[in-house]
Order: C-alpha cells, then structure tokens, then sequence
C-alpha cells in the first residue's frame, strides 16, 4: 500500500530526495531544497529529529498544495561533522543536482564553510543550528540567514540570569572551536558589564567530544571558584556529569549551562549534581500555545516519539523557506535571497522574522532552572526569552559585519 510514510522514506547516505512529486502536482517542476548535516553518532540525537521535523513541513506544505502550485522537494546530504565534506556535499547539491537554496548545518565550523561557498556560488543559504557570532557579523554575506539565536544571543540571556546570582569567582569550560570561545567570551562581557565585582579564574578548553573528564574536574578542583559557565555539550558533558559526582565538584557551586535543557541532551542527564543549574532549553511538553501544541500533536502522530528541539528547528527552517517562495517570481532567478530579507513566518513559536541587517531570525530561547525529580532533570521556572530583545545592537553589526 502506498503511503506518505512509505513514499517518504529517508537515506542517511548520499543525496536523498524527499518530496510528494509522483502525487502532487506531477506536471510543475519541484522546487529544489539541498539540505547538509551532520549524521554521525556524536550529533544524531540532534540531527535525526531535526530531519523529522523538515519532513513533517515538508508533507504539510505539499499535501496542501505546495508553492505556488510547485511541490518542494529536499535533497539531503551528510557532511559527516566535517567542513570540508560540508563544501563537496553543497557543491554537489547546487552543481550537480541544481538546487535552488540550501540548508541546514549543526557546528559553526561546518556553518561557516557552507556560508562561504553560498557566498561565492551567489546561492541562499538558510543556517538551521550553527551558533557562531561569524555566521551574522564577521563572515556574514548577503546570502547566508540564520535561524537559531547565535552564541551572542543566548550568552547575553543567560548571563542577564547569572548577574543576578551571589557568586564572583568563575571559571568557564568549553570546546575548543569557534562556538565554545565566542560563547565565553560573550558571556564574560555581559557579566562584567553587569557585576564589574565579578571575577573570571580560569578558562579550561576541551576537545570536542574527546574530553578527558578526570583532568578537567582535577584542574578546576583547585582555583577556588564558586560559579561555572559551561558550554560543553553531548557526551562531553555527560562525561564530565560523571566525573564530577565521584568527587561531589558541583556541590555549592553555581553552575550556568549553554544548551543542557534542550531534550536531546538533557534525556540522558539524570544526575541530581544538576540540580538548581540555569540552562536554555526546550520544555516542549510544558508550552501551552495553541501553535506549539498543534505542532507537538502532529509531529507525535507522524513519528509516535516526542519532539526534540532539533525537530522544531527543521520544522521552522522548512517554513521559513516556503514562506520565502510564496514572495518569489519564478522570472527572478537571481533575487531568491532578497525575501528573506525582512521575512516573516509563523508557527509554532508565534511570529518570527529576520533582521534585515545581519540576517538573523527572532526566534528565542527558553530560560529556566533544572530540577531533579523522579530520576531525572526537568525544566522549571522557566520562561521564553525573546531574541531581539538580546540581539547584536546596531552599533555592533555595524562594527563587525562586512559593508557589502
């Protein structure tokens, strides 16, 4: 029996094509979406539910019609955590396959690369997950846009919480790549702007998914701090959870956390050492919006499995393309990038546009504290932090992003 289940089924590997063409509106041309990320064992639990949330907007926007009566279709690649494959696979996708924008991405690193060749292929690039401040400032372009807040962003929310705790020595813990050093560096200069009292002790960089936990915990055991800002993430800080229960390191300290709240890493968090920790994240069963709770139905009845925040990602970044296209005419083969410019798209998080000046969106993030309850961490006392009330001044876009 043929259904969208079947006719939907995905490859990890090569160029996988995802779409409803044979059923829908088989005589117009798909629009062609070439979507990269990470699919390895490390990232998984973030990008195969990111993957599942494109999918299920995908089946929406073509069961209802598609694009201006133009099914989409996405062709997905495995950049396999490396920029260099990042290129190969987009260049492949705009070279070979002839897609008309690409997308996605989860490490700055890999972020960055696409960002660049999207720049010089002169194609639409939608960022789905990366978080480097480059992606918007430095390196940005007129063809990159950015969905997630950036490490500027959710280092200023957490640190507009952190100002607020009695602590003054600090030491930060992060992966050694452009992601973890603009985190800390972002997240000094809101603290100090706000407790100029505050002091930061000592840095300790880790290799990404290669932590040592036993001599990071052993080198911050003796610098008499009493507050952590960490940006480790994954196995990383699951290692680093364990290592410091053998020696209670967490125990009346402070600990303010990048990304520990979201499912895909606090689901297998369930120490009590977390306890009480400010975290962003994704209580996705908590939000009572109408739009949300269709969202989280929906993708319940498609995949039998709860959201991650990955599913919400892909599930906006396919939106937002849509939308985009809704506003293009097929005569301007050039000007695709021009309607992301000032965007705006709904659901599930309300409203969302990008800024026309640096090209990020206004999706924001949930701030809360972690509670143990029952075995496990939860978020509680949370709230949703709006991006542009934490985004890069103008001032700032003007001092760091290229004039081009």
């Amino acid at each position: 029996m043929l259904t969208r289940r079947n006719v939907l089924k995905i490859a990890i590997g090569g160029a996988a094509a995802l779409s409803l063409p044979s059923l829908v509106h088989a005589r117009h041309k798909p629009i062609l979406i070439g979507d990269i990320n990470s699919y390895i064992p490390s990232i998984n639990r973030f990008t195969l539910p990111y993957r599942k949330g494109w999918t299920l907007a995908l089946e929406q926007v073509n069961i209802s019609g598609g694009i201006n009566n133009k099914p989409i279709e996405v062709l997905s690649q495995n950049d396999k955590g490396r920029p260099s494959e990042a290129v190969n696979a987009a260049r492949f996708l705009v070279e070979q396959k002839g897609v008309d924008i690409l997308s996605g991405t989860f490490l700055s690193n890999v972020g960055l690369a696409v960002s660049k060749y999207a720049h010089q292929s002169q194609i639409p690039f939608i960022a789905a997950e990366p978080l480097s401040d480059e992606l918007t400032l430095e390196q940005g372009n007129p063809y990159t846009f950015r969905l997630r807040p950036s490490t500027y962003t959710q280092a200023h929310m957490l640190a507009k919480e952190a100002a607020k705790l009695p602590v003054g020595r600090w030491a930060c813990i992060a992966p050694d790549y452009e992601y973890g050093r603009s985190a800390v560096e972002n997240f000094k200069s809101f603290i100090n702007k706000a407790r100029p009292d505050v002091e930061f002790i000592h840095d300790e960089w880790v290799e990404l998914f290669n932590i040592n936990p036993e001599k990071v915990i052993n080198n911050l055991s003796n610098k008499n701090i009493d507050a952590l800002f960490n940006v480790t993430f994954s196995s990383d800080l699951e290692k680093l959870i364990t290592q410091a229960e053998k020696s209670d390191f967490f125990k009346d300290k402070s600990v303010v956390s990048l990304l520990t709240g979201e499912p895909e890493y606090l689901n297998r968090i369930t120490s009590p050492a977390c306890d009480n920790w400010i975290v962003t994240g994704y209580p996705w069963d908590q939000i009572q919006t109408h739009a949300h709770k269709e969202f989280v139905k929906k993708y319940l009845a498609r995949f039998e499995e709860p959201p991650m925040l990955g599913s919400l990602v892909g599930y906006m970044t396919l939106l937002s393309i849509a939308s985009a296209y809704k506003q293009h005419k097929e005569e301007d083969k050039n000007d695709l990038h021009r309607h992301f410019e000032g965007l705006y798209f709904d659901r599930p998080l309300g409203m969302v546009h990008f800024r026309k000046s640096d090209h990020q969106s206004s999706m924001g993030a949930f701030i809360g504290r972690l509670r143990h309850h029952e075995g496990k961490n939860i978020m509680t006392d949370w709230y949703y932090a709006d991006g542009p009330e934490f985004w890069p001044t103008e001032a700032v876009i003007k001092e760091r992003r290229p004039q081009i």
